[in-house]
């Protein structure tokens, strides 16, 4: 009949509450798993932001407004809460992007020598002339114009004989894209090194990169005796460089 209600004893009585007990269980653990579920997207956002932001520091060079945008992200979400590679590259990136080429930065890169990778490309290029300096060239110039194109880097250094030695150097940061060196890229390394071996005595021609090159270049180097350096080479400069009690051995703006 309509409106009544049947009251449960005994053993259905017990198994209603049991069932009720189960249902709020199963209601709890539903919510928490909500909770977690948004918690782990809110962490996923967070990362995201911080990546975004590497990024975009790296493309606009040394951004210290991204960088104080960075470390306010950082101040307000838990370290706890995030991948502990997310935390160390944050603070490895804003640590590099944020100054100039300096003796503090060579530093820094003998201690984490792979934050090469995330250089801009004039820094990179500050570096290697820095680490060559330390290999004993005596004279180095940074990003040369001349008629048949714009030089990286022309430095010179005398032999075991003493004769005067011209070197042309050819840098490309690739960063951590996996980009190889192209054939085209080494040829025009070969065809600046011939145009200024009679007018500035330069007899070597050196391609260095932080990745590698494809097989159609390392075969033109190899003929046309070029030498091709990797990350792996710019490292072992870097490790075995030791400065001078002055300072930088290139002399800064």
């Amino acid at each position: 009949m309509a409106g009544t209600t049947r009251k449960l004893h005994g053993p259905s009585r017990r198994a209603y509450r049991g069932a009720r007990r189960d249902t709020a269980q199963v209601f709890k653990n539903e919510g928490e798993l909500f909770r977690s579920r948004h918690r782990r997207r809110d962490i996923k956002e967070t990362e995201r932001q911080l990546l975004q932001l590497l990024r975009q520091a790296e493309r606009d060079s040394l951004s210290r407004q991204l960088s104080l945008s960075l470390a306010d992200l950082l101040a307000v979400t838990p370290a706890s809460t995030l991948l502990p590679e997310v935390t160390s590259a944050a603070a490895e990136h804003a640590a590099v992007l944020t100054r100039r080429f300096s003796e503090d930065l060579v530093k820094h890169l003998q201690r984490h020598p792979e934050t090469i990778l995330s250089l801009p490309g004039d820094i990179f290029e500050e570096l290697v002339a820095e680490l060559l300096a330390g290999l004993g060239f005596e004279e180095l110039n940074l990003r040369v114009r001349t008629d048949a194109g714009e030089a990286d880097i022309l430095g010179f250094s005398k032999d075991i004989l003493g004769h005067r030695v011209g070197y042309l150097f050819e840098l490309k940061q690739h960063g951590r894209s996996g980009r190889l060196v192209e054939l085209r890229e080494v040829t025009r390394l070969f065809g600046l090194r011939e145009s200024l071996r009679l007018r500035l005595g330069v007899d070597q021609g050196i391609f260095v990169t932080t990745t590698s090159y494809t097989r159609p270049a390392k075969e033109f180097a190899a003929i046309h005796a070029l030498s091709l350096k990797e990350f792996s080479d710019v490292e072992s400069w870097l490790l075995e460089y030791s400065g001078q009690s002055s300072g930088l051995y290139m002399r800064q703006n």
